[in-house]
């Protein structure tokens, strides 16, 4: 694997762990990861969940200053396939994954990063689908990050309508479960700016407002669902009909 950045070639790791079974004697441990390999990028990450105090001392590490975040997410999105072993590794147990999201959220540049990683292609984006699905508090999480600023929700909003493919991968995510459909249209309703939003993105292409009408669609639930939510305020159901009127084609459509 050809990695153009050369700071993180050499990221050494020093962690002191206290040892309690060995009265309390504080161990240094060096880890020297390489990106050139997988396998090694695997074996560290074996490592640093050994304990969650020693991912919590790693995630420490990898904030304590910017050049070092940068380095490590410039790593992590080296490949799919780096990005891909990184999540499964965070979702390996709920207390890695509490201590990840926790993490992340901690400040407005650090979520800003990590959605930047998520959404830097189509196939790290499609892993980072399979990641937020993985529980409804996962998905709670990444809605609260995603609505934290109008930027964050911009850049999201800008990257799943970059293609078809993109958008239909993101429909599909949606409607995986009711849950998960069920929180994400509590989310877009959370606010009128954040719904006006979802609309304005959702018509600003003929193709978009399609997919989203044939994923409406889809089933009954679904239907009866966005209905509900659209007829629950005067303010909403005003941005549905200005919505759905915005092209001839859309109203035939949903009617």
């Amino acid at each position: 694997m050809e990695i153009s950045n050369p700071v993180f070639i050499d990221f050494v790791l020093t962690m002191e762990i206290s040892n309690h079974a060995a009265c309390g004697n504080a161990h240094i441990v060096k880890v020297i990861t390489y990106r050139s390999s997988l396998n090694v990028f695997d074996t560290f990450l074996q490592f640093v969940r050994s304990s969650l105090n020693v991912f919590d001392t790693f995630l420490q590490f990898v904030r304590s200053s910017p050049n070092v975040f940068d380095s490590f997410l410039q790593f992590v999105r080296s490949s799919p396939n780096v990005f891909a072993t990184f999540i499964q590794f965070v979702r390996s147990s709920p207390n890695v994954l509490d201590s990840f999201l926790q993490f992340v959220r901690s400040s407005p540049n650090l979520s800003d990063s990590f959605l930047q990683i998520a959404i830097s292609n189509p196939n790290v984006f499609d892993s980072f689908l399979q990641f937020v699905r993985y529980s409804p508090n996962v998905f709670d999480t990444f809605l609260q990050f995603v609505r934290s600023s109008p930027n964050v929700f911009d850049s999201f909003l800008q990257f799943v309508r970059s293609s078809p493919n993109v958008f239909d991968s993101f429909l599909q995510f949606v409607r995986s479960s009711p849950n998960v459909f069920a929180t994400f249209i509590q989310f877009v309703r959370s606010s009128p700016n954040v719904l006006d939003s979802f609309l304005q993105f959702v018509r600003s292409s003929p193709n978009l407002s399609d997919s989203f009408l044939q994923f409406v669609r889809s089933s009954a639930n679904i239907f009866d669902s966005f209905l509900q939510n659209a007829i629950s305020s005067p303010n909403v159901f005003d941005s549905f009909l200005q919505f759905i009127s915005s092209y001839s084609i859309m109203f035939n459509c949903f009617f």
